[in-house]
């Protein structure tokens, strides 16, 4: 709340609305009443119409001048004086008139609620020496002291909005001096502004207890707890003022705050920020700064862009709001419109760390890696100790597979933040496309002693360690990641190689045909698995079922496909076949014939005068 004061004295839009109660002294011996009030619309309606309605008996009344009446009690039962609103439409709308009478219900001198006689004298009459009160205006008729008041009234409230405390607060003291307790809200406002808090205080109770329906003292009270930090006591006064329909911005802010900031239910407060910009956008358009950043917190994109937006219609070149915008639409994939303002903050701050950071984002999405990088390294060249830039850059050349490139880059990320779970996975990652195996595996175990349950990181140990043939350890991992439902059918084809090259030719067939039954792109190569391990098995039927169906949805030629399948021709003993399928992985040109000549599963063709040819004629290949 700094600069709590200073804030709200800009704010802060006094309206003052006054209450005159009863000068007992001259009313003893008459029963006190009040003119009734219409709201604008309805007072509009019967002037320009000529005629208004009789409130009494619903005839229509050309007269002016007779007014309606309502004794002190039932006005104080309905609420008061601001509590009534409108008598014909319920409206509460400031500007207003009086209720007509005919002359006939005028006569009748009596109360138009309960019907009780006021003993008023003239109908005609505007006053006969006693207080009246209309709804929106004030009349006072104690002889002699209307102009009095209202002179002193007057010097107060432009005294107040000068910002001359000490004289507003002597000309509302001299207004209680007719009007008892009249300007008791008036003076505690003043006594605040003078820094005589507890003063003020007095007052505000003092005007509550006088009039409890009327709002603008609870909020009063309230700015004024909130300026000796009872934030907690303040909340519950803001609340009732606006309830009680005290239109001040000053108490929409406030109530803002608190809710924001006491109660920590930010989107709750942006409706009352929300007003204060109504009431007085020229004052008060720098909330929507707040209304930008809780959105933002909240992961309101679309929200908080427009809030950022409405500000840039007041300042259109400022720096944090364009900023924010770039930002936001970076999010939200965005990243030629993120450009848009980015590159507008460009021209105000190009040193600036964290924009040549966004900036960077947004060439790197659009793929215009060049100039991401330079952006990039703009942000490190201002801040050498930025370790998500440096990340960054780790991810951008990973996505380019320059592996080594992105090494350097997340290992000095590493040296910042050693803790940094992805950077150590990326840097596993890095390793192994490097086919550095072992770094691999050691950056992967690095990476679950931080966090043991990062599901990627044990499957991609689990992935190492079936590159490196330790199927031992690559089984149970992909088993847990399996049984938990942590990971999607997929890998069951590669537990299933796994358990096949681990001669656990059963479990082999079991993790295939899961695969099998889940998938729906008709990959051959689960089948081969079967073909292969039901040959280990002896079962050659259900072997010959399977190759048949590897070769079947083989559509892309692979040379595995047609090599595995020779393998299980061969273990079968069937030469023409075995031949028939080598020679098709052999014409893709993508078979290792080294790995090839030291296989066992093709003994049984190794010998015949086929595969010599085909080794005579591909081998310098």
């Amino acid at each position: 709340m700094k600069n709590l004061k200073q804030f709200c004295s800009t704010l802060h839009v006094i309206m003052i609305v006054l209450i005159f109660l009863e000068v007992s002294s001259l009313l003893n011996a008459q029963e006190r009443y009040y003119n009734i009030g219409i709201c604008k619309r309805c007072n509009d309606a019967q002037e320009n119409g000529g005629y208004g309605r009789c409130v009494g008996c619903g005839k229509n009344t050309y007269l002016t001048k007779i007014r309606a009446k309502i004794c002190w009690d039932c006005w104080a039962k309905s609420g008061g004086l601001w509590a009534r609103g409108c008598w014909l439409c319920n409206e509460n709308t400031l500007g207003g008139g009086y209720a007509r009478l005919c002359s006939e219900c005028a006569k009748k001198d009596e109360c138009i609620e309960c019907g009780k006689k006021l003993g008023s004298g003239d109908i005609y009459a505007e006053t006969d020496n006693r207080k009246i009160v209309a709804k929106y205006t004030v009349q006072i008729t104690i002889p002699g002291k209307k102009e009095e008041f209202m002179n002193y009234f007057n010097k107060g409230a432009e005294a107040l909005n000068n910002k001359n405390y000490e004289e507003a607060l002597d000309h509302f003291k001299k207004c209680n001096e007719i009007i008892p307790h009249g300007m008791d809200c008036n003076i505690g406002v003043a006594l605040r502004e003078l820094k005589r808090e507890e003063e003020a205080l007095t007052y505000f109770d003092s005007a509550i207890k006088e009039e409890p329906n009327w709002g603008d003292p609870y909020g009063e009270k309230g700015i004024t707890l909130a300026y000796l930090g009872k934030w907690n006591d303040a909340g519950p006064l803001f609340k009732k003022s606006i309830d009680l329909n005290y239109d001040s911005p000053t108490v929409y802010w406030m109530y803002g705050k608190y809710i924001q900031e006491i109660l920590k239910k930010p989107s709750d407060a942006i409706p009352f920020y929300e007003k204060v910009i109504e009431k007085n956008p020229t004052k008060s358009y720098k909330l929507f700064i707040d209304i930008g950043s809780i959105n933002y917190d909240l992961e309101k994109w679309d929200e908080a862009e427009k809030a950022y937006k409405a500000y840039l219609q007041f300042v259109n070149d400022d720096y944090y709001s364009l900023s924010m915008i770039g930002e936001i639409n970076n999010k939200k994939q965005e990243y030629e419109e993120a450009l848009t303002y980015l590159l507008r903050c460009y021209e105000i701050k190009p040193a600036h760390k964290e924009l040549n950071y966004q900036i960077g984002l947004s060439y790197e999405n659009l793929k215009q890696f060049d100039k991401a990088e330079e952006h990039f390294k703009k942000a490190l060249s201002i801040d050498p100790d930025l370790a998500y830039v440096l990340k960054e850059l780790g991810e951008m050349y990973f996505s380019q597979n320059k592996f080594e490139d992105a090494l350097n880059y997340f290992t000095q990320c590493e040296n910042k933040t050693p803790n940094d779970v992805r950077v150590i996975f990326m840097k596993g990652h890095c390793y192994g496309y490097l086919n550095q195996l072992d770094k691999a595996e050691s950056n992967f175990k690095k990476a679950l002693s931080v966090n043991p349950e990062l599901v990627d990181v044990q499957l991609a140990l689990a992935d190492v360690y079936r590159f490196q043939n330790k199927l031992t350890e690559a089984i149970p991992i992909y088993q847990k990641l399996i049984s938990s439902n942590a990971v999607d059918y997929t890998v069951n084809f590669y537990l299933s190689a796994c358990q096949f090259y681990n001669k656990k030719y059963l479990d082999a067939l079991e993790s295939s045909k899961r695969y099998i039954k889940e998938d729906n792109t008709n990959n051959p190569q689960p089948y081969l698995i079967i073909a292969l391990s039901e040959v280990k098995l002896g079962h050659y039927s259900e072997a010959l079922l399977a190759c048949e169906k590897a070769l079947e949805l083989n559509l892309n030629g692979l040379y595995e496909v047609y090599y595995n399948v020779a393998c299980a021709y061969s273990l079968m003993n069937d030469k023409d076949k075995a031949l028939e399928n080598l020679k098709k992985a052999l014409m893709t040109g993508k078979v290792i014939i080294s790995n090839m000549e030291a296989d066992e599963d093709l003994t049984n063709i190794k010998q015949t005068e086929e595969y010599k040819k085909l080794i005579a004629q591909y081998n310098h290949k």
